[in-house]
């Protein structure tokens, strides 16, 4: 019968290191039993970046990110991979630090790594996890949609940007892309049905219309990109807006939506 001896037993010769050696500075590298989703064991470096105050640090060395660039994935490129990390790091008293994930370690820390280093290993694994997450924003929102392929074009941009309309009032705008000469307003609209998509329309219209209503011939251009995948918007719509932005279809028209914005 299985009990709890019989597991403790069948765990004991199990490591949480699996070699140890010394690198060129001085910290020393521990081979983990624990993987990248590439299949690669995971290094966790035990550090003592000020010899005088006797403080060592537990990090990956900026591994998982380099693993994270390798895979063409910036998890510091939008806002809401800057707060999954952020929400990770959180969770697990992790920092993340010039692209290192650390843990700065207490005295009682080295009677028993453990515990640190299992914090830090799931830390590793899970940031690195974004590269799943990358592959699927389209299960996502679109505006996430959105922010993946401006951060795709690697063109400046500003999320949130707020204008001004013509009653005094902030009006908020997906985001403010600069191109070579232009800097555009751009706003995405999805829905989930024919309804819906009438009232996010008719909400976008106003509002570019209220900030038109003060434009002047410098200021950016508006931008209204539509989500394509659930073919709910109708032609009054689109033409309506038509008048008062610029609109493309996302994916189709992607080309044309690159042309209008890198310019």
């Amino acid at each position: 019968m299985i009990d709890c001896s019989l597991i403790s037993s069948a765990l004991a010769p199990l490591s949480l290191v699996q070699q140890c050696d010394s690198i060129g500075n001085g910290s020393l590298r521990l081979l983990t039993p624990f993987q990248y989703p590439n299949g690669s064991q995971i290094d966790l470096f035990l550090e003592e970046p000020q010899p005088l105050f006797n403080a060592l640090t537990l990090s990956d060395l900026g591994q998982t990110t380099a693993y994270l660039l390798d895979a063409q994935v910036r998890p510091w490129a939008t806002n809401k991979r800057r707060q999954i990390v952020e929400d990770i790091c959180r969770s697990l008293d992790v920092r993340w630090h010039g692209g290192r994930l650390l843990i700065e370690l207490e005295p009682e820390d080295l009677l028993d790594l453990r515990p640190v280093m299992m914090r830090l290993a799931q830390a590793c694994i899970r940031v690195s996890d974004l590269v799943f997450s990358a592959r699927i924003w389209s299960t996502g929102s679109f505006r996430d949609e959105m922010e993946e392929f401006l951060t795709s074009l690697e063109i400046r941009y500003e999320p949130d940007a707020i204008e001004t309309n013509r009653k005094g009032q902030d009006v908020k705008f997906d985001f403010r892309v600069f191109g070579a000469t232009h800097v555009s307003l751009l706003q995405s609209l999805s829905a989930a049905s024919t309804g819906s998509a009438h009232s996010v329309s008719a909400e976008a219209f106003l509002r570019l219309f209220d900030v038109g209503a003060t434009k002047r011939k410098t200021d950016p251009q508006f931008v209204t990109v539509i989500d394509e995948s659930n073919d709910v918007f109708k032609d009054h719509d689109i033409t309506r807006l038509e008048q008062v932005s610029s609109v493309f279809w996302f994916p189709a028209q992607q080309d044309q939506l690159i042309s209008t914005l890198v310019v």
